[in-house]
């Protein structure tokens, strides 16, 4: 079921703040900040890039840096010439964090040239960091939206995640479970079920969710859950009905789940979107 293992991000929504587009000619750091990740392309020129961990690597051709954490780094020009650079801050709703950092990397690096969709859809974004036109945010998030949808596509095709929704996702019999509980996130679903659709006994399904998770298959599905009802808040729909689509009997036991996940009520969360 690979065509569908993406299927669980369909909903993702990231906004993307570009904040330098040009050439850059001395050190930049970027540290800690409240921003939730970082977007970089190097169009052209080299960078020596400074990592978390203290570890330095040379990036000699054009390249994404994605971090999916706002962690500390520094990028140094090679060239007296300078590195041609875009770089976006990115968001996430707290939902999203919630099953997208546990899915990926802290930071990838993927040269550009071997995989031209990617390129394809960077080449879109420097036409918009190039122009300051109308719309240009609105385009810049929904094209990194694109970009970041793609990196996880290269993750799960490399087959080299070990643990994470994407490694999830890319077992044949966890990802069953977990696309079917994704279009139907209404329907009671129960340990059982989920272990039937995946062709496993419950007690091996359990094991082997939480093995490649990191957490178990009721803390998924109550993170799914409140995920969606953030979605349905932020457009206006009641605190009733969202609960009925979120898969709650009622707007109390929404309210209880939501809360322990997000810290506050869904009236609360409504009023401060």
């Amino acid at each position: 079921m690979r065509s569908d293992a993406l299927s669980v991000f369909d909903h993702l929504s990231i906004r993307a703040s570009l904040f330098f587009a040009g050439r850059l000619c001395s050190g930049a750091d970027f540290a800690l900040t409240e921003t939730d990740g970082y977007l970089h392309v190097l169009r052209s020129g080299s960078l020596l890039v400074e990592m978390p961990a203290g570890q330095s690597l040379l990036i000699d051709r054009p390249s994404l840096l994605f971090y999916s954490l706002p962690l500390k780094h520094r990028f140094t020009p090679v060239d007296p010439a300078g590195a041609d650079l875009v770089c976006s801050s990115l968001s996430f709703t707290k939902g999203d964090r919630e099953l997208f950092l546990r899915a990926i990397p802290p930071y990838v690096i993927l040269p550009l040239e071997p995989d031209r969709r990617i390129k394809s859809a960077l080449d879109l974004l420097f036409q918009e960091a190039d122009h300051n036109d109308a719309g240009q945010q609105l385009l810049l998030s929904r094209l990194s939206e694109v970009v970041v949808i793609q990196v996880m596509r290269h993750l799960l095709l490399s087959g080299a995640l070990r643990e994470g929704l994407l490694a999830a996702m890319s077992d044949v019999q966890l990802s069953r479970a977990l696309t079917a509980i994704n279009e139907r996130l209404s329907h009671p679903w129960t340990l059982n079920e989920a272990a039937q659709l995946a062709g496993m006994s419950r007690t091996k399904f359990a094991q082997r969710f939480k093995e490649t998770l990191g957490y178990t298959f009721g803390d998924h599905l109550q993170r799914c859950r409140v995920n969606l009802a953030e979605r349905l808040l932020r457009s206006g729909i009641p605190v009733k009905q969202v609960a009925h689509q979120a898969g709650y009997a009622n707007a109390s036991a929404l309210a209880r789940a939501f809360k322990q996940q997000t810290g506050m009520t869904p009236g609360d969360y409504r009023d401060h979107e």
